[in-house]
């Protein structure tokens, strides 16, 4: 109705506003796993799917969101029969400020498929599935994003059409430096000049 979508325009999801053929809201899940952590793309916090139908028929949860059965690693069911502007997110909790890597484990067989990432709101980048085959699924991520301790609410929103979610992952950062980055000169760990 109407009414539901200037809700959920005002609770932070601003392309509802400009694409109306939202339909479902996802069931909402209190899973909010402490970082360092891997999160199966099932078990998203809210969704918003363009259709009432789970075309893939795994996994279903009554909201619309496409799910069938991976041949992945890790997973049980992965998201796919994707289309622009679908989103799904996540509730995820720090327990001290830190760096982590985010991984998205993505596939396609559509070339230049994207999916862009937001934390609380924040525009991280963008994401591209490899199109290697519907189930054959690639580690792609994002490095050295800064997060404080407490709650967070990671967003993963297809851009295009035709791209398959298995899972996302936070890892510590091995970097020394949160990106971008200024580094001096004297700031090196090792010199060489041949």
């Amino acid at each position: 109705t109407t009414k539901a979508k200037a809700s959920n325009y005002q609770r932070g999801w601003p392309w509802l506003r400009q694409n109306p053929t939202h339909t479902a809201q996802g069931k909402i899940s209190e899973n909010q796993p402490t970082l360092p952590a891997r999160i199966k793309a099932q078990d998203y916090h809210k969704a918003f799917d363009q259709d009432p139908q789970n075309h893939g028929g795994a996994c279903d949860r009554g909201d619309g969101v496409d799910m069938q059965t991976t041949n992945d690693n890790d997973g049980q069911c992965n998201i796919g029969w994707t289309l622009a502007d679908e989103t799904l997110s996540y509730q995820i909790y720090v327990e001290e400020d830190s760096r982590y890597d985010l991984i998205l484990r993505l596939a396609s067989e559509k070339q230049d498929r994207l999916m862009a990432v937001y934390v609380n709101g924040q525009a991280l980048g963008t994401l591209e599935a490899p199109a290697n085959g519907w189930q054959n699924f690639a580690d792609k991520s994002l490095a050295n994003l800064q997060l404080k301790a407490g709650k967070h609410t990671p967003l993963i929103k297809c851009l295009d059409r035709a791209s398959n979610l298995n899972y996302l992952e936070f890892v510590k950062s091995e970097s020394p430096f949160a990106l971008p980055a200024r580094i001096e000169e004297e700031e090196h760990n090792h010199y060489s000049d041949q």
